[in-house]
């Protein structure tokens, strides 16, 4: 009976464990199927995340090169300042009488203020007026500009590299009272203004500094003379305005380095320096300056783009006489035009280059070199030491210029 006993049993056993082998593989071909349809929609989730990532991506860098061709564009209107691009002008920063000389509208903030008066978008980009940056330990002075398109904002900061000259490396010479300074710039970064601080910049300054000034209105200067030399300043206010522009009052032996005719330009090491009393010549006798001392002189332009002295109102205007002829080295207005205050380290009395278009063209002090003495703060006669015999009016109102060395 044993045998018949155990053979149910074993048919029931081998039934029950071949349903049980078959129900696990239906369940791993559905959890299979499931795993594989989840893999798939994960890869076409992610493929379409990638796809929209990528596209996100490739319209971000054209965002951006749009940003960096309109920045690029407005570097080089900065730098260019072609006048052709502000017609009409705007008549409250620039007078449509006046012949500005072309380099005026360089690296000037009025010229981009009102090139994007009239041109607010550079394709796709609008750019707008931000804010002027004034020079601070490891930053320069510049002009703020921010650019948008879209969701990008950016700030572009355009330098001045215009408004000054490099002194040229080479050997030059100094004359203080009992001595020849020789001195030279080999391996020396100097750059000078190319010409005295301007109206328009002081204006610029005193109001992003909040600074009013001791003797001058600046709100009562006329358009038509923002752009010739500011005078009246004290040495003081002329230091901080050069301290602004990260720069320093100019000294007397780097403008005389920038003027004075050099004979032979490609001779950097000359045995002897020799220091021409005029910036346009090496020959003393025949120009109009030295005539002027033995014969009656009659103006004329010609003689005027060299030096604005007394009697050249009678043939330009000051405003218009903007077509000078710049030293070897490309400073202007250095004889004539307004006396220049020139910090002098050899000799610190020395510190007041006289010529101006307030003497005669006969004047001795139209001669490079010829300093009198400022106390730097008045401008009546108490205020000025000059040893002379000639006759000069006061007040004396002295303009400057600036320098650094990088």
């Amino acid at each position: 009976m044993a045998p018949g006993h155990l053979f149910p049993y074993s048919v029931n056993y081998s039934l029950y464990v071949r349903r049980e082998l078959q129900v696990p593989k239906s369940g791993i071909f559905k959890l299979l199927s499931i795993i594989t349809l989840l893999a798939l929609s994960a890869f076409v989730v992610r493929y379409f995340i990638e796809q929209e990532k990528t596209k996100h991506l490739i319209q971000d860098t054209q965002e951006k090169l749009e940003i960096a061709r309109a920045a690029s564009e407005l570097l080089a209107l900065w730098r260019s300042g072609d006048p052709t691009m502000l017609a009409p002008f705007c008549r409250e920063l620039f007078d449509i009488e006046v012949s500005y000389s072309d380099h005026y509208f360089k690296c000037n903030p009025d010229y981009m203020k009102c090139l994007l008066a009239q041109r607010p978008s550079f394709g796709n980009i609008r750019v707008s007026w931000h804010r002027v940056v004034s020079a601070a330990p490891g930053r320069d002075w510049g002009l703020a500009l921010k650019l948008e398109h879209k969701k990008h904002i950016e700030t572009l900061i355009l330098g001045d590299s215009c408004s000054q000259i490099n002194l040229p490396q080479r050997r030059y010479s100094f004359k203080a009272k009992n001595s020849d300074i020789r001195w030279d710039n080999f391996d020396r970064d100097i750059w000078i203004d190319r010409t005295p601080v301007n109206w328009r910049s002081i204006q610029e300054w005193s109001r992003s500094q909040n600074i009013k000034l001791k003797n001058v209105e600046l709100d009562k200067i006329q358009i038509k003379f923002r752009h010739l030399p500011a005078v009246g300043l004290t040495q003081k206010e002329m230091d901080l305005y050069c301290r602004y522009r990260g720069k320093r009052i100019a000294s007397a032996h780097v403008f005389e380095a920038a003027s004075y005719h050099p004979r032979n330009k490609n001779e950097v090491r000359p045995k002897r320096v020799v220091r021409t009393p005029y910036p346009w010549t090496i020959y003393r006798k025949s120009d109009f300056l030295y005539k002027a001392r033995k014969s009656r002189w009659k103006p004329n332009k010609a003689d005027c783009r060299k030096a604005y002295v007394a009697g050249c109102e009678e043939v330009i205007a000051i405003e218009n006489a903007n077509d000078v002829i710049p030293t070897w080295s490309g400073l202007i207005d250095t004889l004539g035009g307004v006396p220049e205050y020139l910090e002098n380290r050899f000799e610190p009395n020395a510190n007041l280059f006289l010529s101006s278009s307030d003497l005669p063209a006969a004047s001795t002090w139209h001669e490079l070199g010829k300093y009198a003495t400022w106390n730097g703060a008045g401008f009546s006669q108490a205020d000025f030491v000059i040893e002379t015999k000639e006759e000069i009016s006061f007040p004396i109102l002295p303009g400057f210029r600036c320098m650094e060395e990088k």
